[in-house]
């Protein structure tokens, strides 16, 4: 907290600092949740916010945070918690599609109907991506499929789209 709300130091090298100190280790291997309950996404966007907030400097036990999460998150330039998720998981999916991982897609897709299956987030999270007014927009019509095929073909172009559309819809 001390070095976080430290505001000798410019907030973008303390939003680095808690990206890479705090952030890399809080959310290691956050591509491979599945969809966070209610209970566990409240937590985890409350703990991403308190640590947002000390580097905003808008602590709220200081009395000195009165904004919204909404307006803490616009003055970092950062993601809603979800939303970094959301990256996340579908560039893990970009990867394992793009490198040909067949055997780890037949897995996954055997696990589609478990209640909380990581598949099933995936297709949700670009169903949502999809319904968006962006260039994304064109993937609804070909469906799964549709998208695993322009994952293969072109992850990059994917992925800049996709970060543009999250960040868009932020």
């Amino acid at each position: 907290r001390k070095l976080l709300g430290n505001t000798a130091v410019p907030t973008a090298t303390r939003l680095r600092l808690a990206n890479a100190l705090v952030f890399a280790k809080g959310d290691y291997g956050a591509a491979t949740w599945p969809d966070l309950t209610s209970r566990e996404a409240a937590r985890h966007h409350g703990a991403h916010l308190r640590v947002f907030r000390t580097v905003a400097g808008q602590e709220r036990w200081k009395g000195a945070g009165s904004g919204s999460d909404a307006s803490v998150l616009a003055a970092l330039g950062a993601l809603l918690p979800r939303m970094q998720r959301l990256v996340a998981r579908v560039s893990l999916f970009v990867r394992a599609v793009s490198g040909g991982h067949c055997q780890l897609l037949w897995v996954l897709a055997l696990g589609l109907r478990a209640k909380r299956s990581w598949l099933r987030t995936i297709m949700d999270d670009l169903a949502w991506l999809a319904s968006l007014d962006s260039p994304l927009a064109q993937y609804r019509v070909g469906g799964f499929s549709g998208w695993c095929r322009v994952m293969a073909d072109q992850p990059k172009k994917v992925m800049q789209a996709i970060k543009l559309a999250v960040k868009a819809a932020s």
